[in-house]
């Protein structure tokens, strides 16, 4: 290889890693997908099947297990009836692509609303942010609804 082809060799690489180092759009989620995954989320946690709720649901496991096991230490478990979903939000950056809005009642009859966030991983796995729905969190400050369907894809945060 020549000078030429050693150049040539040279700019292609460089170009490889710039692009390379692009923060890629994060992937669409489909309302269908989100609704798909929160209602395995309900039918699991109506089962008691806590483990399998966080391992399938949950984008981060360990933080999921925490979660149940909190609420459940304060007297926070799923109620006997499914939530509603009262809305849908489309995320803008820092958030999850879809929220789904949720009213609920607890197993002690104390009602809540949250927000159950669902983003779609690189590998094409659908998963929820924040799967515990009964703790009542929700998304502060979190977008409005965008008028497409599908909501376009975000740029991930730095």
């Amino acid at each position: 290889m020549g000078l030429t082809g050693i150049a040539v060799s040279a700019v292609v690489m460089t170009a490889l890693e710039l692009d390379a180092m692009q923060p890629r759009p994060e992937p669409t989620v489909e309302l269908a997908e989100a609704e798909a995954l929160f209602n395995r989320a309900v039918h699991l946690a109506e089962n008691k099947r806590f483990g399998d709720f966080c391992r399938e649901v949950a984008e981060y496991p360990p933080s999921c297990e925490r979660d149940v096991d909190w609420n459940a230490s304060i007297g926070w478990r799923p109620g006997p009836k499914p939530p509603r979903i009262v809305g849908v939000k489309y995320g803008d950056e820092g958030f999850p692509p879809v929220m789904l809005n949720l009213i609920g009642e607890r197993d002690d009859g104390t009602t809540y609303t949250a927000g159950f966030g669902v983003r779609k991983t690189y590998d094409g796995r659908v998963v929820s942010s924040f799967p515990v729905y009964w703790s009542g969190v929700n998304y502060v400050d979190a977008p409005e609804v965008c008028t497409e369907q599908p909501c376009p894809p975000r740029a991930v945060p730095s």
